[in-house]
């Protein structure tokens, strides 16, 4: 991204839409613009492959690595060993979901994990974080908002009010 994309971006996200980053460290060069008009950053500490559940949900990455900058306002809503992986950062009405993996959005990491199956962790986890952002846009759609978008901090678990997208963290 350019600077002048990446705020074109922004004013996207400050105006109720949303951005799905999907990017590690060895892949951030071509989103250092986007990273950094965001506050954030990818930490050269490889995560390596890990699957972090949290009770009875869990999901699968490629190439985890750890996120740079996150914010008491961000939604942490995957963390391994506390160090935040996946997250929510408001921007405006709409805001970014950073995933600190570069293959987390591929197809055989949702459908094809090890080449002989599919992964209905990571389908279900996605599904219900598009519902979750779909539910966030028609909100403020159906209410003229204009205001910051609100969310539930680390707390709760890193769910958007009346969602269910669970907060998955090793350790838990």
């Amino acid at each position: 991204w350019t600077p002048g994309e990446a705020q074109q971006l922004r004013q996207y996200m400050e105006d109720g839409g949303i951005v799905l980053l999907s990017v590690g460290w060895e892949e951030r060069i071509p989103s250092a613009a986007l990273l950094d008009m965001l506050g954030l950053g990818i930490r050269s500490m490889p995560l390596a492959r890990q699957t972090i559940a949290r009770g009875q949900e869990s999901i699968s990455f490629v190439e985890l690595w750890p996120i740079e900058g996150a914010r008491d306002t961000d939604v942490i809503w995957a963390e391994y060993e506390s160090l935040p992986t996946m997250l929510f950062r408001p921007i405006g009405r709409g805001g970014c979901v950073l995933v600190a993996d570069s293959q987390f959005f591929h197809s055989r990491n949702l459908e094809c994990y090890d080449g002989k199956r599919f992964t209905p962790g990571n389908i279900r986890y996605v599904t219900r974080m598009i519902q979750t952002l779909s539910s966030l846009q028609a909100s403020h759609a159906a209410d003229g908002v204009s205001s910051s978008v609100p969310v539930a901090g680390p707390a709760a678990n890193g769910a958007l009010p009346g969602t269910e997208v669970p907060h998955v963290g090793s350790g838990d």
